[in-house]
C-alpha cells in the first residue's frame, strides 16, 4: 500500500505506511517482512532524492537479507546502493556494490542481470575517468544483450558508448555510429522518448 501512495506522489503517506509496516513486522518477528518494508522505504526516499535516508534503509534491508541467506534479495539491494553512491558521485563505493551484485548474479547464472551489472560498472568506471575499463564493461554488456535479444538494454548501452566517444574520446565518427544504433533499436522497441534523445545527440554532433 505504501508504494501505491508513492506512485500517486503522496510520499509522506507512503513513508508513514512503510514505517508502520517495519514496526509491525519487527514486533511479530517477521524479519522478511521488515526487510521488504525497509527496502520499500529506500525506494520512496530515493524517488524523493533523499539519498542518505535511502541508503540507510537499504543497508538495514541488506543486513536482514544477508542474515537470512537471501542472495537474490541481497543482489537487488546491493544494486540499489550502487545506484545511490553513483548518484552521489562516489564511483569507488558504487563499484564495490555492483561487484557484489555481479558476483551473486554470476553464481546463479542470470545473464540479463549480469549484463545490467556490466553496464552499471561501465558507467562507474567512466565516472572515474577510466575509459578503457568503461569500454570493456560496455562491450561485455552488449555481448550478452545482443545474444539474448534484450534490445532495450542494448540500445541504452549504445547510447552510453556514443556519449563516451563524444565526451571523453573526442571521436565524432564512433559517437555517431553508436547513437545511430541506439536510435534504431529504441525505435524498434517502441521507446520514442529515448529514440528522440539519440536523434538530438546526432543532430548536435552534425551541428556543433
Amino acid at each position: 500500500m505504501g508504494l501505491v501512495y508513492a506512485n500517486q506522489g503522496d510520499f509522506d503517506r507512503a513513508i508513514e505506511m512503510q514505517d508502520k509496516s517495519v514496526e509491525f513486522n519487527l514486533k511479530v518477528g517477521d524479519e522478511q517482512g521488515a526487510a521488504t518494508a525497509y527496502n520499500n522505504l529506500g525506494l520512496v526516499y530515493f524517488r524523493q532524492s533523499r539519498l542518505d535516508q535511502a541508503a540507510e534503509m537499504y543497508r538495514k534491508s541488506l543486513e536482514i537479507a544477508k542474515r537470512l541467506g537471501q542472495e537474490a534479495n541481497a543482489a537487488g539491494i546491493y544494486g540499489n546502493l550502487g545506484n545511490i553512491y553513483a548518484e552521489q558521485g562516489d564511483p569507488e563505493r558504487a563499484i564495490k556494490m555492483f561487484d557484489e551484485t555481479l558476483a551473486i548474479h554470476e553464481r546463479v547464472g542470470d545473464e540479463l542481470d549480469i549484463a545490467q551489472d556490466y553496464g552499471n560498472l561501465g558507467i562507474c568506471y567512466r565516472q572515474k575517468g577510466e575509459v578503457p575499463r568503461a569500454l570493456e564493461f560496455y562491450d561485455k554488456s552488449l555481448a550478452i544483450t545482443k545474444r539474448t535479444g534484450d534490445w532495450h538494454s542494448a540500445a541504452m548501452t549504445y547510447f552510453n558508448l556514443g556519449s563516451l566517444y563524444r565526451d571523453e574520446m573526442g571521436d565524432a565518427n564512433e559517437a555517431c555510429a553508436n547513437f545511430e544504433k541506439a536510435k534504431a533499436l529504441h525505435e524498434q522497441v517502441g521507446d520514442a522518448p529515448s529514440a528522440q534523445q539519440a536523434a538530438r545527440a546526432l543532430k548536435d554532433l552534425s551541428h556543433p
